[in-house]
């Protein structure tokens, strides 16, 4: 005591939880009140109201046994936060019922070794490196979301967005053909199972034995992974995904060979800009539309394209290291 967080329906603001306040403050002083509220809506169902009438209804119960409890549970995150209407739809149960399946099947087949079948394991190189610091980078935004009560962006983070990555990275591995490296699908396992502990932990429990993963969910904690993400190796990170888009756009015959080079330094038309933009900035923060609608009108109708991609680009770049 006092209270850390009061849980409550938004239709009780202005009796029962004024009331708490007042009461607390008069009989305890506001050093006792209760330190946070959180309210929420009511529950809806496929976005509409429930109701017995017209058969819009679902008990407890009832959704346990059509869903099961994990399934139930991480749908029910992404419901809703705050004050507005929590709705539980049937499309969002759907989907997460064929994600859990998806990592499921991907961790029996880790415990198994029949993951990834043939192929060179990747040494440590850059896309390594860099899926690791993508996975402190989601972890960071997952604790900061749980953190102030914003459970459905906090279990779409924690699942969706972090399973995405991993997706991506095998995608990445698998048309050069390389495999993810043993300690990193390890490290991957036991950040993915940690953020979703507090949302479905009797999957992540079976999940955790399937792998033999050390100690348990709750001695592990929150996987912070260590220090903080590298802005430099996810800039680098971020360009290395804008070309490859950039060049999935552009037409190649079947069987040519992509390289992507990364210079040591500035071409003369990037030196060029980046002196004018010290120029217009004089040692201020960083300004876009300042610095878009300063330059570009300067800039030749061929070079006004890259120009803008150089200043975007530049923002993040001069973020972290100034004008250097």
């Amino acid at each position: 005591y006092p209270l850390d967080l009061r849980i409550s329906g938004y239709d009780l603001i202005n009796n029962h939880l004024a009331m708490s306040i007042f009461n607390h403050v008069a009989i305890f002083g506001a050093e006792q009140a209760p330190r946070s509220f959180s309210c929420n809506g009511f529950m809806l169902l496929n976005g509409k109201k429930m109701s017995k009438q017209t058969g819009n209804f679902i008990t407890l119960r009832e959704a346990l046994e059509i869903y099961g409890v994990s399934l139930l549970r991480l749908t029910l995150a992404q419901a809703g936060d705050g004050l507005e209407d929590g709705n539980f739809s049937k499309k969002i149960a759907e989907e997460n019922l064929m994600l859990l399946n998806n990592l499921k099947k991907w961790v029996e087949l880790v415990a198994e070794g029949k993951l990834h079948g043939e192929g060179k394991i990747l040494p440590s190189d850059f896309l390594d490196l860099a899926f690791r610091e993508r996975m402190k980078e989601i972890c960071t935004e997952v604790h900061q979301l749980y953190s102030s009560g914003r459970f459905r962006e906090g279990s779409i983070f924690a699942f969706n967005h972090f399973s995405n990555e991993r997706k991506i990275h095998e995608d990445y591995l698998a048309k050069a053909g390389f495999i993810m490296r043993p300690e990193t699908v390890r490290l991957y396992l036991q950040a993915q199972l940690s953020l979703l502990y507090p949302l479905i932990p009797q999957l992540v429990a079976y999940l955790w034995e399937k792998v033999s993963l050390d100690a348990s969910p709750v001695e592990v904690g929150f996987p912070f992974l260590g220090s903080s993400p590298d802005p430099k190796i996810l800039y680098g990170y971020s360009y290395f995904q804008y070309q490859l888009r950039r060049q999935n756009k552009a037409k190649f015959k079947k069987g040519t060979k992509l390289v992507i080079s990364c210079p040591t330094g500035l071409s003369a038309f990037g030196l060029e800009m980046k002196a004018q933009v010290g120029r217009i900035l004089q040692g201020k923060s960083y300004d876009l539309k300042l610095l878009k609608k300063t330059l570009l009108p300067g800039v030749e109708k061929k070079n006004k394209r890259n120009a803008l991609f150089f200043l975007s680009y530049l923002e993040t770049a001069w973020n972290l290291e100034g004008d250097e």
